[in-house]
């Protein structure tokens, strides 16, 4: 009897994995996997840069059967992110929930990344919703953080409000929870001022975040968990 040739796609599958970093351990009984998947904002960075993404402290909110897989990646947006080898993958790696950030990158120009968001941003948003539930995982959004841009008449500036709009109608539309993250970072950034919100943002950066600024954004984000998600809530740490 010939011995069964071995299954090439999953081979493959394999073999990114492992250079793209994506395999996730072995789930343990009772755990609950969150993949993130986003931008510059919630990656997770070496020690040696400065900055600091939101992902990189989610953990911290949570109890030790709550495992964070960070698949953020530096300057994509929800279009360029499907181009990458690490989107082919993610929909094998396994999670419970797929916490969903875009909106910077969508914002910004070069026709690599650019999306219109009364079209293809929503569309877009629609396929990593469809993905998730086809890999068995529950979709979440999460509105962009703000960029610490202020007016001179007062205010953050607006550029990503029409990204922001689109997900929330996406989300009602597709009943999925949406995280409002840029509400909370920008009430923030208003009651601080420009000079006080200094410390929360990376050396002359206006995107992205220091450890202090990281460590806030994911603790909005812990709280509108406990808002949005009550099961998942279940597993976050009591607050001081």
């Amino acid at each position: 009897m010939n011995a069964p040739r071995p299954n090439r796609s999953r081979l493959l599958f394999l073999l990114l994995a492992t250079v793209f970093g994506l395999m996730l351990p072995a789930s343990h009984a009772g755990e609950v996997v969150i993949q993130l998947i986003g931008d510059s904002t919630v990656k997770r960075y070496n020690d040696a840069n400065p900055k600091r993404g939101w992902g990189q402290f989610l953990s911290l909110s949570f109890a030790p059967d709550v495992r964070i897989v960070n698949q953020a990646v530096l300057g994509k947006s929800s279009k360029s992110y499907q181009s990458d080898e690490r989107w082919q993958l993610l929909r094998e790696a396994g999670a419970d929930y797929w916490f969903i950030q875009f909106g910077h990158n969508d914002s910004n120009r070069g026709e690599h990344r650019k999306t219109d968001p009364s079209g293809e941003f929503p569309r877009n948003l629609r396929t990593f919703i469809a993905a998730a539930r086809e890999a068995g995982a529950k979709p979440v959004l999460v509105t962009p953080p703000p960029r610490r841009r202020f007016l001179p008449e007062g205010g953050l500036t607006r550029e990503l409000e029409p990204y922001i709009a689109a997900m929330k109608q996406v989300g009602t539309e597709e009943s999925v929870p949406v995280l409002d993250l840029n509400a909370r970072a920008s009430a923030l950034f208003l009651e601080l001022g420009e000079e006080g919100s200094v410390e929360l943002m990376a050396p002359d950066d206006r995107s992205h975040f220091s450890e202090k600024g990281a460590r806030v954004m994911a603790g909005f984000v812990a709280q509108e968990i406990r808002t949005h998600i009550p099961v998942l809530a279940a597993h976050l740490t009591p607050q001081p």
